[in-house]
């Protein structure tokens, strides 16, 4: 029953009480407002919230087409980026499916690139680190940690090798740091990131065709940081070289260890020196 039909029926009792009416009135009237009131803002709120969801389905439906964008796109490039940027892995160095003995292979991983660094350098008369702690190598690991340790062998081998070829006749340091992984979104697989820490004297043109030589497809490494200084003010004077570089690869699986990108697995160290240097 509303206020007026109230009014109509009780109109003589009301009457009858002092202030009554007044009362009733001033109730009526507060009543009204505040129903007034009241559905003004419902209607204010059902606006805001409709224009609200409008904008929410909106930015869901951008946000669905951007992702499929980015999606297809990197279904489209993925491919290619990866296949150029990615560190192909000599099979010597791979640890087979089942193999028996992981630490039995890892060892003749191990004494092939000692001996072919060592080969590389008589070749050219270089100093060069020649031992395997003086690569970074270890030669003893655990059966879970050959493959990482396959890939440092490998990385050292190629690096070191190739820039003997190209002409550097002094290594002062070769350091092998441990990988970090990353998960790879929509797949199993990870991102391996290998660096490797390498300090050599030459010059401008050995520097050059030295990075040019691991700018290539299934050879590439990510140039990390470099750092250059001319052994004195003489114009054909030698330049110290120390670069960091970085292998990419995927991976099945990453060890249960393994560092993350953002959180190193031991504390930042100097690199150790090789030769008149050390």
């Amino acid at each position: 029953m509303d206020l007026e039909a109230i009014w109509q029926t009780h109109k003589r009792f009301i009457l009858q009480v002092g202030g009554g009416a007044l009362a009733f009135l001033v109730l009526a009237l507060a009543r009204n407002s505040l129903a007034d009131e009241a559905a003004r803002l419902a209607k204010a709120n059902a606006s805001k919230e409709l224009a609200l969801r409008d904008k929410i389905e909106a930015l869901r439906g951008a946000e669905g087409r951007e992702k499929g964008r980015a999606e297809t796109l990197a279904e489209t490039i993925e491919p290619s980026v990866l296949s150029a940027l990615r560190w192909k892995t000599d099979p010597a160095y791979t640890l087979p499916a089942g193999e028996s003995s992981p630490t039995l292979f890892y060892a003749t991983a191990l004494s092939r690139t000692v001996g072919e660094v060592q080969r590389a350098a008589d070749r050219v008369n270089a100093v060069c680190p020649r031992k395997a702690n003086e690569l970074g190598l270890a030669e003893e690991v655990e059966e879970d940690a050959v493959p990482a340790a396959l890939a440092k062998a490998e990385l050292v081998r190629t690096v070191v090798t190739r820039a003997l070829a190209l002409g550097v006749r002094e290594i002062t340091y070769v350091e092998p740091d441990e990988a970090s992984y990353e998960a790879r979104r929509g797949d199993d697989r990870f991102l391996r990131l290998l660096p490797i820490k390498l300090g050599f004297v030459g010059d401008v043109r050995l520097l050059s065709e030295f990075l040019a030589e691991f700018q290539r497809e299934g050879r590439f490494l990510e140039l990390v940081s470099a750092r250059l200084a001319r052994e004195s003010e003489k114009h054909d004077a030698r330049l110290t070289v120390e670069l960091e570089l970085r292998a990419l690869t995927i991976v099945d699986r990453a060890p249960a260890a393994a560092a993350r990108p953002d959180r190193p697995s031991r504390r930042p160290r100097g690199p150790r020196r090789f030769g008149r240097d050390r």
